[in-house]
């Protein structure tokens, strides 16, 4: 949506008759004049879009260099259209992100001052929307990763204490029955309550972190198995819809 926005608002605003706009990680937009609608947007293999930029970083560094020399017929139709009149690169924080190219003007007109100083506020305003919008992107990414770490530990807890501690009061409860139904002491009774009361204590603290469920089944029974256990503990009714088909 950003790329598509960039596009058509640079096309329009120096009324081009086509521009396009190649960014490095392959998403390619594409807007004509003569075409009804906004921009069309695509993404393009890498194996594509790699050597445009390192040709575009040869082009600027041999002046007699020029981008159609060095691209090939099926890349220049499809990235740089049928007549680019200039390319232009998007720079960030020396982050190459990206090209805009340009054709000609309606009416045949060339590109005047006024339209540079036009093109350079876009191109100016453009990376830093783009630079931005790749630094929200790497947050996201680092918040996923974060949050599919500590799943990982609660899941790791969860197994030391279903397979450390719980069997350990398990085998702790059947002993002490065993001992409690040959002796019968007050004070083993009472002990026993107590190992009981652990072991429903730890197996609930394994269901909060991470119900086996989960694993086994998905979210969606997962939160059914745990409102059936709330719906038991209290006096109400939850009504509980999955949305099928929706987003993930």
């Amino acid at each position: 949506h950003i790329t598509a926005t960039l596009t058509q608002s640079l096309a329009q605003s120096i009324k081009l008759k086509y521009c396009n706009l190649l960014l490095y990680d392959g998403v390619f937009s594409s807007y004509h004049s003569e075409r009804q609608g906004p921009a069309q947007v695509s993404r393009l293999d890498w194996e594509l879009v790699s050597p445009i930029f390192y040709m575009q970083q040869r082009v600027l560094s041999d002046p007699e260099v020029s981008m159609l020399d060095v691209l090939t017929p099926p890349i220049r139709q499809q990235v740089l259209g049928p007549a680019p009149q200039r390319v232009v690169q998007l720079i960030s924080k020396d982050r190459r992100l990206g090209i805009y190219i340009l054709g000609d003007k309606m009416g045949g007109d060339p590109i005047d001052n006024q339209d540079n100083q036009i093109l350079d506020v876009v191109v100016r305003q453009a990376s830093i929307i783009l630079e931005n919008h790749l630094i929200l992107e790497q947050n996201h990414l680092l918040h996923l990763q974060v949050l599919e770490a500590r799943e990982d530990e609660r899941k790791r807890v969860a197994r030391d204490l279903h397979d450390q501690i719980i069997q350990a009061l398990i085998n702790m409860v059947f002993q002490v029955e065993e001992f409690y139904n040959t002796v019968k002491y007050d004070e083993l009774a009472v002990l026993l309550d107590k190992l009981r009361d652990t072991l429903d204590q730890t197996r609930d603290i394994c269901s909060d972190l991470r119900p086996a469920a989960l694993d086994i089944f998905g979210l969606g029974p997962a939160i059914q198995t745990r409102i059936s256990g709330f719906e038991e503990q209290y006096p109400c009714r939850i009504i509980y819809r999955e949305k099928k088909n929706g987003p993930d």
